[in-house]
């Protein structure tokens, strides 16, 4: 998978950095795991802080737009993202929901 860095903004009152990426892969789309792994390593950012925000494929072209948000800290990502976001990044641990 190669890596095309499209946009970098950095939005200081949110503590991240937003990034657009143009991803390039054969065969199929890799999972948001992947891409998480090689934005790591491209930008030099630790896994947990970063957030994938959406992946929109381009239909036979083996490519993709990717945006990302790179947190400063753990405690300011915590408190704008939404729940599901998280649990979906696996930075949080699901609830379970006690039968009565």
């Amino acid at each position: 998978m190669k890596v095309d860095v499209q946009k970098e903004y950095a939005r200081p009152l949110l503590s991240r950095k937003e990034v657009e990426v143009k991803i390039f892969f054969d065969g199929a789309t890799p999972k948001r795991e992947e891409v998480r792994e090689e934005l790591a390593k491209l930008l030099k950012a630790a896994k947990e802080l970063l957030i994938i925000k959406s992946i929109y494929n381009h239909f036979g072209e083996g490519s993709a737009e990717v945006t990302a948000f790179v947190y400063d800290n753990a405690e300011d990502m915590k408190v704008i993202e939404p729940k599901y976001v998280l649990k979906k990044h696996n930075l949080i641990a699901e609830e379970k929901k006690e039968e009565e």
